[in-house]
């Protein structure tokens, strides 16, 4: 039973490597992709915006929401990536055909994902300390609850690509995640604005807010690097991302498999 598991375990992180080494060769495309989204962001946020009466810190507090942004945009990739693949050559059904369980199968794929979404946005903090210089005040930064947000941050994104790709029927559906989904959780998850500024203008529409995944993700990264004061409890974003990764998961693998007919 043992070397079984283990024989199982080798082979899920052997489609991990592959998957890695395939992303390697269009990594730093992407990397410097995101630098340049993200310098011209901190850019307008952080020297244009002030200029029209916004707040100095501004473009610190949307600085933060740009590394959920990053993760949950390489939601919308990964899902393009699964129904063409199940559109086309349907690579998804042969690894279901390896001897691994075929739940194995899917969150391999939602941890490629992670990874790539995270090695895009490691260089997020950098840049945003080159801009914000001294508004950006790392004296409460807490490098072990980054380390957790930030690795949470990505397997939701790859999870949550699994669920999203249960519910897009082919291709000619794909704008559906952006538009219908993804787009109003980003812009109501907190990425412009913390979750306590929503509650002073209205408590009612911040406790709705709460429903909202992806405003965890935003409080808990700004909590990591900022410090506990003026935003949701860590360890509740935390536990609120992981109860969305749980509820994600068992659906959206579950739908996977009904639709692929997998065992």
């Amino acid at each position: 039973m043992i070397k079984k598991i283990i024989s199982q375990l080798k082979i899920f992180f052997q489609l991990i490597k592959t998957d890695l080494i395939i992303f390697k060769k269009d990594a730093l495309g992407g990397i410097i992709d995101t630098i340049i989204w993200v310098s011209i962001l901190l850019f307008v946020t952080s020297h244009l915006y002030p200029k029209l009466g916004m707040p100095l810190n501004y473009g610190v507090i949307y600085l933060l929401g740009t590394i959920v942004s990053c993760s949950l945009f390489e939601t919308e990739s990964n899902v393009v990536s699964i129904i063409s693949d199940i559109e086309g050559n349907n690579n998804i059904s042969y690894q279901a055909t390896l001897p691994i369980k075929s739940n194995f199968v899917f969150l391999k794929n939602a941890i490629s994902s992670a990874c790539k979404a995270m090695t895009l946005a490691i260089v997020i903090i950098p840049l945003g300390k080159i801009f914000l210089w001294q508004r950006l005040n790392l004296s409460l930064f807490s490098p072990i609850k980054f380390l957790i947000m930030f690795v949470t941050i990505g397997i939701f994104a790859g999870i949550f690509s699994i669920f999203m790709s249960s519910l897009v029927k082919g291709m000619k559906q794909i704008d559906i995640v952006w538009f219908r989904v993804l787009f109003p959780l980003w812009m109501l998850g907190g990425t412009f604005f913390p979750w306590y500024a929503v509650y002073k203008l209205s408590p009612k529409f911040a406790y709705l807010f709460l429903l909202n995944p992806v405003i965890y993700a935003s409080e808990g990264m700004r909590v990591a690097i900022l410090g506990q004061q003026n935003y949701i409890n860590f360890w509740l974003c935390l536990s609120a991302m992981w109860f969305s990764v749980f509820i994600f998961g068992f659906f959206g693998i579950k739908r996977l498999k009904k639709r692929l007919d997998f065992i």
